[in-house]
């Protein structure tokens, strides 16, 4: 059995030492504060039942101007080893989304967009295009569940 000396920095916590920690976590708290939604972004980036995922990752990000009036929507490409795609998304103006998509290499897949109310799901036709209406503004992740594999490819957890 060893014994800690109580004078190396490896001794015990003394009063001292546990109001030093209390002042960097008042520290911490203080200038850089957790988000309150962490803690439900990790749940929900956690709740993707697939062990075997492919992670695509954003490559580009672009505000468009719409052709009539003031609508603007958000063009959003992915990229991943197998598959890449775009999509379109366009506030309705009443909380939700118009989400339009286009799959490449180009094939019909199943596609679902995760949002915290729920799941949507489609189906991309034998173009790669898929489009889903009224879906809530807020956390989303895409994942599309290729025909010829048993894995999918999900994109991270993102806010639209």
């Amino acid at each position: 059995m060893t014994t800690i000396d109580p004078d190396s920095p490896r001794g015990p916590l003394d009063d001292l030492d546990l109001q030093i920690l209390r002042e960097v976590r008042w520290l911490w708290e203080s200038v850089d504060p957790m988000p309150g939604d962490l803690l439900d972004r990790v749940r929900f980036a956690v709740e993707l039942e697939d062990s075997d995922v492919e992670v695509v990752r954003i490559t580009e990000r672009r505000e468009v101007a719409g052709v009539r009036g003031d609508v603007r929507s958000r063009l959003i490409t992915f990229a991943g080893d197998t598959l890449d795609f775009m999509v379109n998304v366009q506030a309705r103006g009443d909380g939700t989304l118009r989400v339009d998509g286009w799959l490449s290499p180009p094939a019909e897949h199943p596609v679902e967009v995760r949002t915290s109310d729920g799941r949507f799901r489609t189906r991309s036709n034998g173009e790669g295009r898929f489009v889903l209406d009224r879906v809530p503004c807020g956390l989303v992740q895409f994942v599309i569940r290729p025909m010829d594999r048993t894995s999918a490819v999900s994109t991270p957890t993102m806010t639209l």
